[in-house]
């Protein structure tokens, strides 16, 4: 089949003594699948990032991800990499920028953070710093790759103090509270534990638990396929922000067809954005539209009172 497109993503540079005869060497040609893996894992996270409301990533979305090369240039050895579009595959990834060339300006900026000691950039997806470690194996000490994305105009240089620290980032883990929802795949008693899966495409989380949440988990391993549980708790997550362990569980409730219970002890909306709009200055609520709805709503009117 024949790319709709061929669009110029970015370009990939091998420094050092080993490169200077312009020479790519087969043994690192593995460092631009590592590459691809790692595009494809921060674009993974970033487009759950932008659908929370959707638990599945579109279909064969790993192999719409397609990237070439077809020369390799002076400058030591410089590849520009390409991605190809083609006929036939979902609209949706061939806009202007999508989450892939997000992707990839995203990587370049946690190379050069890493580089210069500074803290990951807030938007990078931090579940898929893992994805580091794979990339870089084959670096030497007086080598480097550079990573140029298209627009950009100076490159991320990656070396082998790089690739350790954000091996470090990705290792680190710290604990704090959850509530989350998700499958029961696995429970035994004794020792009581069970395992949570929290979405289609992710590994299960194990936790302990008291003998009084034993009827309900029982229940939703019973009916594991129409049934889901919201566990809340205290948990291990890695430095990437993944849920690596459930280390105390403090409720767990039953979702008959996976949904959230109604909370009747949650504040009504209109309670909630009176609560903040009781900070804003007059001067500044002056300026909002005098429509009908964002009155009621903002002054915490009934449906009786509108």
């Amino acid at each position: 089949m024949q790319p709709v497109e061929r669009r110029p993503l970015m370009v990939h540079k091998f420094g050092g003594r080993r490169f200077e005869d312009h020479d790519l060497e087969i043994a690192v040609l593995p460092e631009l699948v590592a590459y691809r893996a790692l595009v494809v894992e921060c674009a993974k996270a970033l487009w759950r990032r932008d659908h929370p409301d959707r638990e599945r990533l579109p279909a064969n979305y790993d192999e719409s991800i397609v990237l070439s090369f077809s020369r390799v240039e002076e400058g030591s050895v410089a590849v520009p990499i390409d991605r190809k579009i083609f006929a036939g595959e979902q609209a949706r990834l061939w806009q202007e920028r999508d989450e892939v060339d997000e992707a990839v300006s995203l990587i370049a900026d946690a190379i050069q953070a890493a580089s210069a000691d500074r803290p990951l950039p807030r938007k990078f997806p931090k579940e898929a710093l893992g994805a580091f470690e794979s990339y870089g194996r084959t670096l030497r000490a007086d080598e480097w790759f550079e990573q140029l994305p298209t627009g950009r105009p100076t490159p991320a240089r990656y070396t082998v103090t790089t690739r350790e620290r954000l091996a470090a980032w990705a290792t680190q883990r710290y604990e704090d509270s959850i509530d989350v929802v998700g499958t029961v795949t696995m429970a035994k008693v004794m020792p009581p534990r069970f395992a949570v899966r929290l979405s289609e495409d992710s590994s299960a989380v194990e936790a302990p638990f008291e003998p009084s949440a034993e009827a309900a988990i029982l229940e939703a391993l019973n009916h594991y396929r129409s049934t889901k549980v919201r566990v809340r708790g205290r948990g291990s997550f890695a430095s990437a922000g993944q849920l690596v362990r459930i280390a105390r569980v403090d409720d767990v409730q039953v979702l008959a067809g996976g949904e959230l219970a109604f909370d009747r002890s949650a504040q009504p909306i209109w309670a909630v954005i009176r609560a903040i709009m009781s900070d804003v200055p007059e001067e500044q609520l002056s300026t909002i539209p005098q429509s009908g709805d964002i009155d009621w709503i903002a002054y915490g009117g009934s449906e009786k009172e509108r």
